[in-house]
């Protein structure tokens, strides 16, 4: 019985691998986290995400007195500029190096599924709307249209 099996379920498998079609570019992970350590399936208009994502705890890198509190090795902090201990070496940028307050810019990232009916984002910075004179915020984009829900954790879809 073994014997038969083995040569049945081995064609049954290639016919599946070989008929089936198989999107690669959307079948690993959404970089959602920034993990990576760099900016896929994102893009950026403006200058403020030029140095980013930024590795490590760069606020007690330069004292601040204020850990940042992220999640992983790689966050989005647009103070920030400090690409870690490769990219930032090669770049001459140093542990704790900031860019400052000015550099303007948005990030989009690639259309993804949404599963379920709550998001988590674990995000630090201003609070202000889109529209206002000085946006600091996150816009989650439905069927093309800014979702107008409240963004408290979780958010309710």
């Amino acid at each position: 019985m073994k014997r038969i099996f083995f040569p049945l379920m081995m064609p049954s498998v290639l016919v599946i691998l070989f008929i089936l079609p198989v999107n690669l570019v959307f079948a690993r992970a959404f970089n959602n986290d920034f993990e990576t350590g760099d900016l896929t399936d994102w893009e950026k208009e403006g200058v403020a995400f030029d140095f980013q994502p930024t590795w490590g705890d760069n606020p007690t890198a330069r004292n601040r007195g204020q850990p940042s509190n992220h999640q992983g090795d790689w966050w989005l902090g647009l103070f920030e500029k400090y690409q870690g201990p490769d990219t930032g070496k090669k770049l001459g940028q140093a542990a704790g190096q900031t860019q400052g307050d000015g550099p303007q810019g948005t990030l989009t990232s690639i259309e993804f599924k949404i599963i379920g009916d709550t998001m988590n984002f674990l995000i630090g910075g201003g609070n202000h709307a889109w529209g206002t004179p000085t946006p600091c915020c996150v816009n989650l984009v439905i069927n093309d249209k800014v979702n107008t829900h409240q963004l408290v954790m979780p958010l309710k879809l």
